[in-house]
C-alpha cells in the first residue's frame, strides 16, 4: 500500500474553475479564526499531530493505532453535528433562554454577567425584519426588568431609575464591541427615552406637565448614574465609526432624542463630556457626507432648519426634523443664538484641544484644519468658531514648521492654506494687525513671537488678493511702521528689541516689495 500523497484522490473541479475558488464571506470567516487565540492554539495541536504521522509512525500497527483515534474523533463530531443541526445552531441561545425560565429568578447572579448577556443577544437585533428580532427583543427586556430586582421591589414611578445597571451595560456593550452597535442602535431606537425637555426661550408656550418633568428627571437618572460619562462615550464612539450607516443612525439619536439644549447635555454631565461629544459629531465632516452633514447642522442649529425641508427636497431630514418649531419665525438669528448659547463654547475648546495635541503624523495634525474648514459651510457655526480659532491654528502650523520634515509640512500647510483661504480677509488682517500692534511698555518675548507669527502667515500664506492688495495690507503695513517707531524709540537695547525691529522691519519690505508696488499711489 502507498502512502505517497500523490496517490490520493483528487477533487474533479480544476484549478482555475469557479467551484476552486473562495467565497469572499468564507475568505472573511477564515481571517476572523485567524485571530482567534484559541483558535490558533487548535491548529497547532493539529499540525503537531499530522507531523507526528509523517516522521514518527513506522510500524502498521502504529498507523492502525492512528487512525483509529482520529475515525472515533470524527464519529464524535459527527455525532454532535448530527444533533446540532444547521436552524439548532441558530436558535439554541434563544431556547435556552425561553425554556429555562429559572435564570430569571437569580437577579443578584445575572447582573455580573448582564454585560456579557447582551452582547450574545445583540446580533439578534441588528435587523428588524428577522424572524428573530422580536423574540430576541423581548429577552433582551426581560433582562432589563430583572436586573432592576436586585435591591427589591420596585415602584412603578421608579422603573427608570431601576434599570440603571441595564443601561450602563448596554452603553459598555456599544463602547467596547463595534460589531454590535447596530444591535445597540436598534434597541436605543425604540426604548431610548427623550431627553430635550422644553424648547428653550419659549418656555411658557411649551412648558411640560409636572407628571412629564417627573417622568423625564426619572429618565435622566436611568441613563446617567452612576456614571454619566458612559452615556456620551457610547455616543462619541458610535459618531467614530468606520460604518456610515451607525454614524448617522447615532446623529438621528441626537436630533431627535438628545438635542444640544438637552439638561442632560447643559447641566448633568461635565464640561469635558460635552466637549467629548461635540468633538465626536464635529468629526463626522470630514467624510464630506451630505446626509451626515445635515444631521449635523440640525443638531448644532436646532431643529428650525425642518422649515426649509421641502426647498431642499430632503425628507430624511424632515422626519427627523419635523414638528413646531422651536424658535420665532424670524429666520437665521435663532439659529445662530441657539449654537452660540449651546454648543459654541463645548466646539471652540474642543478643537482648540485637537490643536493642542500637536501631533507629528501629518494626517491627525491636519485634521483639526480639515474640520474647521468644514464647519465654515455654515455661517452660523463657522462665523463665531473663526475668530476663536484662527490664531491658535497659525501658531500650531508655525510649530510644526519647526519640527516637521519638509514633506509632511507640505501635507499639512495644504490644509492650513485650505482653511486660511476660506477666512474673510477682514477678519485675518485684523488678527494680524492685532499681533503687529500688540506692544506694551517692554518689548518682551510676546511681542517678539507675535511678529514672527505674523512674519510667518505672511510668508506661507495667501495674501494676493485683490481687495487685501487694496484695502487690508495698506492698513497693515501703516500698523507696522507705527510699530517699528515704537520699537526705535525705546530705551531698551536689549537682543529681543532688536529682534523684534528686525522682524518688523521684514514685514514692512514683505508688503513693500516691487510686486505690489504699483498697487499703491503714494502721490
Amino acid at each position: 500500500m502507498s502512502l505517497d500523497p500523490a496517490s490520493l484522490a483528487r477533487s474533479s473541479s480544476p484549478a482555475s474553475s469557479e467551484a476552486s475558488l473562495p467565497k469572499n464571506q468564507s475568505r472573511a470567516y477564515e481571517d476572523g479564526l485567524k485571530k482567534d487565540k484559541a483558535y490558533r492554539r487548535y491548529a497547532s495541536n493539529v499540525e503537531r499531530a499530522l507531523s507526528l504521522f509523517d516522521t514518527t509512525l513506522q510500524e502498521w500497527a502504529d498507523y492502525i493505532s492512528f487512525l483509529s483515534r482520529l475515525l472515533k474523533a470524527l464519529e464524535v463530531y459527527g455525532y454532535i453535528f448530527a444533533l446540532l443541526k444547521v436552524s439548532l445552531a441558530k436558535t439554541s441561545l434563544l431556547a435556552l433562554h425561553n425554556k429555562h425560565e429559572l435564570i430569571y429568578h437569580y437577579a443578584a447572579c445575572i447582573r455580573p454577567a448582564l454585560k456579557a448577556i447582551l452582547l450574545s443577544l445583540l446580533p439578534g437585533l441588528e435587523e428588524e425584519t428577522s424572524e428573530d428580532f422580536e423574540t430576541t427583543l423581548r429577552i433582551v427586556n426581560r433582562f432589563r426588568d430583572i436586573s432592576s430586582e436586585v435591591k427589591g421591589n420596585i415602584s412603578a414611578s421608579d422603573s427608570h431609575a431601576g434599570s440603571q445597571y441595564f443601561w450602563q451595560c448596554l452603553f459598555l456593550a456599544s463602547i467596547t464591541s463595534p460589531t454590535r452597535r447596530m444591535g445597540v442602535l436598534a434597541y436605543l431606537n425604540r426604548y431610548f427615552p427623550k431627553l430635550g425637555g422644553h424648547a428653550p426661550w419659549a418656555a411658557p408656550l411649551n412648558q411640560a406637565h409636572p407628571e412629564e418633568e417627573t417622568e423625564i428627571s426619572a429618565s435622566i437618572a436611568s441613563l446617567t448614574s452612576p456614571e454619566p460619562g458612559l452615556l456620551i462615550r457610547c455616543f462619541a464612539t458610535g459618531l467614530a465609526d468606520d460604518q456610515l450607516l451607525v454614524q448617522r443612525n447615532y446623529l438621528d439619536l441626537l436630533v431627535t432624542h438628545l438635542p444640544l439644549h438637552s439638561p442632560v447635555l447643559q447641566t448633568r454631565i461635565s464640561a469635558d463630556d460635552l466637549e467629548l461629544l461635540v468633538a465626536a459629531a464635529a468629526g463626522v465632516v470630514i467624510r464630506r457626507d451630505m446626509s451626515l452633514n445635515r444631521r449635523l447642522w440640525t443638531w448644532f442649529l436646532g431643529p428650525d432648519l425642518a422649515q426649509n425641508s421641502d426647498e431642499n427636497g430632503d425628507s430624511d431630514l424632515k422626519s427627523i426634523t419635523s414638528g413646531r418649531s422651536m424658535f420665532p419665525s424670524e429666520k437665521g438669528i435663532p439659529k445662530s443664538k441657539y449654537f452660540a448659547r449651546f454648543g459654541l463654547v463645548p466646539l471652540v475648546n474642543s478643537i482648540k484641544g485637537m490643536i493642542a495635541r500637536k501631533y507629528t503624523v501629518p494626517q491627525e495634525r491636519a485634521k483639526p484644519f480639515r474640520i474647521s474648514l468644514s464647519l465654515m459651510d455654515r455661517w452660523e457655526v463657522g462665523g463665531l468658531i473663526v475668530p476663536e480659532i484662527f490664531l491658535p491654528v497659525l501658531r500650531n502650523v508655525q510649530e510644526y514648521y519647526r519640527v516637521a520634515t519638509p514633506k509632511a509640512f507640505d501635507e499639512v500647510l495644504r490644509s492650513a492654506s485650505a482653511f486660511f483661504d476660506g477666512v474673510e480677509s477682514s477678519l485675518i488682517f485684523s488678527e494680524l494687525l492685532t499681533l503687529v500692534l500688540d506692544m506694551n511698555q517692554d518689548v518682551s518675548d510676546k511681542v517678539l513671537g507675535n511678529l514672527r507669527l505674523a512674519r510667518f502667515a505672511i510668508s506661507h500664506f495667501n495674501i494676493k488678493e485683490e481687495e487685501m492688495l487694496t484695502i487690508h495690507i495698506p492698513l497693515l503695513l501703516l500698523g507696522t511702521l507705527l510699530t517699528m517707531k515704537t520699537l526705535s524709540s525705546t530705551k531698551e537695547n536689549s537682543e529681543i528689541s532688536k529682534s523684534a525691529f528686525d522682524e518688523a522691519s521684514w514685514i514692512a519690505h514683505h508688503l513693500l516689495d516691487d510686486n505690489d508696488r504699483r498697487k499703491y499711489d503714494f502721490g
